[in-house]
């Protein structure tokens, strides 16, 4: 079937790729798609959490059985919890006695009131900790939610990591300011507020919309192409 015998249905789809544009864009810069995005990120930041008690508790499992001390962190499940920038620390009574990640430092003893809190900043970064204590040792698992550079650059920068940051364009904030969103874990204790740039691309709404005006001005190319055949067509008539 030739172009030309679409006109109507490629008018309607071009009317309609518009409006759900129009529509998505809106909302994309408005409140409704700033609380999409908090939502998305607190529920992957929980998501990560319970993740991080997970190797935890596998890591007392090993301990209690003694099979950690025959391979240590060489195990895949260890490589997984790099992977989610979750750092797993062992301390017997006398210190820090096994780590399992050398990038940044961590406090040689257990400090109970430390690893306590909701969030804690180490060197670097803000993290999470998990905690399980066993006859003899503590276990401490820290999930990373931002790093913090003096030097940033195209390769390194400052903000939440790669595996928690949005697609769009937020800021990172432990204390919190007016405009900023909080996020909180499973048990309501705050964790660390984002800000949404002015005329940034926040969220998939906005990048949605983008998408929809790129299908909008396609199918309005067709339509063009169409109609200019149909009265093409006519005139040779």
């Amino acid at each position: 079937m030739k172009i030309a015998n679409h006109k109507l249905p490629l008018a309607l789809i071009t009317a309609l790729l518009i409006i759900l544009a129009s529509v998505a864009g809106i909302l994309g810069k408005g409140e409704f798609g700033k609380s999409i995005v908090v939502t998305r990120l607190e529920n992957r930041v929980v998501d990560q959490i319970r993740l991080t008690g997970k190797y935890v508790d596998f890591l007392a499992k090993g301990i209690e059985s003694g099979s950690f001390f025959d391979r240590y962190f060489e195990e895949k499940e260890y490589a997984k919890a790099s992977k989610n920038d979750i750092t797993l620390l062992v301390y017997s009574d006398k210190g820090l006695a096994y780590w399992s990640d050398n990038t940044f430092e961590v406090p040689p003893f257990y400090n109970r009131e430390l690893f306590g809190e909701p969030v804690v900043f180490l060197q670097n970064g803000w993290f999470v900790p998990v905690i399980s204590e066993l006859s003899g040792y503590k276990i401490v698992g820290l999930l990373r939610l931002s790093a913090h550079y003096g030097i940033e650059n195209d390769i390194i920068s400052s903000g939440l990591t790669e595996k928690l940051r949005p697609s769009g364009e937020i800021t990172f904030s432990r204390q919190g300011s007016p405009g900023e969103r909080p996020l909180f874990n499973e048990t309501g204790d705050y964790l660390f507020s984002v800000g949404f740039p002015e005329n940034g691309n926040h969220n998939i709404l906005t990048t949605t919309s983008l998408v929809l005006w790129a299908l909008s001005l396609t199918t309005t190319l067709f339509l063009v192409a169409s109609i200019a055949s149909f009265f093409n067509k006519k005139g040779k008539g």
